[in-house]
Order: structure tokens, then sequence, then C-alpha cells
């Protein structure tokens, strides 16, 4: 048997122990092969926070393909996706990432050696900085036009153990 007592009215109050309105709960349940944190997380997320949708309008050209571009896969990795918002500038995209299960994890920014895409060819950034919670840079990790002056390599963040990053993407 599973019990839920979502309200309680034991305590006395100074208000009514009853609520107006409508009320509405959801459970879900489930039982996964792997007991590691990792299955969880991505069921838990994915109930708590669903990846949102977006519908596109049709194109103005006949016989055009949109394609979908995505650098954020949640099977390849142990991160979460907390938080994606504009810039306070309104010049970027500001994206709060966590490692979720107490390994060392990293996330591409530029990898030519991939056949997925990565941050900057889904996003089509100019560039990518690691910031704090304020959005003050830490440090420059990316930025387009390196390949060009002959210096690129391939640029990953690396995540520690239940470390959370914030990620500047300028557009």
């Amino acid at each position: 048997a599973i019990f839920s007592w979502v309200l309680n009215n034991y305590w006395t109050t100074n208000f009514l122990a009853s609520q107006e309105g409508e009320l509405k709960w959801t459970y879900q349940v489930s039982s996964l092969p792997d007991p590691s944190n990792a299955p969880a997380k991505r069921f838990g997320m994915g109930n708590r926070i669903p990846f949102l949708s977006r519908v596109f309008p049709a194109s103005s050209k006949p016989d055009s393909n949109f394609l979908p571009r995505s650098f954020f896969a949640t099977t390849r990795n142990n991160l979460a996706l907390i938080s994606a918002r504009p810039s306070s500038d309104g010049k970027g995209i500001i994206l709060q990432m966590r490692e979720t299960t107490g390994k060392n994890d990293s996330i591409p920014v530029d990898d030519l050696s991939l056949s997925s895409d990565d941050i900057s060819r889904a996003m089509k950034a100019m560039s990518v900085s690691e910031v704090n919670v304020l959005e003050k840079p830490i440090r420059l990790l990316w930025q387009r036009g390196a390949v060009a002056a002959g210096k690129y390599h391939p640029v990953w963040i690396r995540f520690n153990p239940y470390e959370t990053k914030f990620l500047f993407i300028g557009l």
C-alpha cells in the first residue's frame, strides 16, 4: 500500500484548517533495473522539469528541411541543465549546468572529431565563457575564428563531482 498525506491540519494555527480552490498533485512511480543515481536523476528531472518543445512555422521554401540541433544528450553524460535564460545584457544565453552523480564529467564546446553537435555548432555561438552567478567572466573557453588563426584544439568543459557551472554563450 502507498499512502500520501499532502495536507496537515493537526497543528493549531491562526488560519482556517481548510483550503479553498482547486488542489492538484501528481505522482510518478517507476522501477528501474539500475539502482544508481544517474537513471533516477533522469527520471526525476524528466518528470519535474520536462523538456520544452517549440513549434516552428512552415518554411516559405518548398521541399526545405529544418534540422533541429542539440548539444545536450542526457545519455552521453551525467550533467543536468538546470536553467537556460537570456543574459542580462541581451547578447547571449546563460546556461546553468550541474554534475549529478559524483563523478568527473565533461561536455564539448568545440570538437571537430564528434559526429554529434557540440555547443558551438548547435547554438551558432560566437564565444563560450565560464561566468559566475552574477554573469561576471571567469575565463574565456572558446572563440569563433581560432581555427582560422591556426590555434584549433578541441575544447571541452570539465566538471568535478557535484560541481555547478554557469556558461555564457555569446551569440
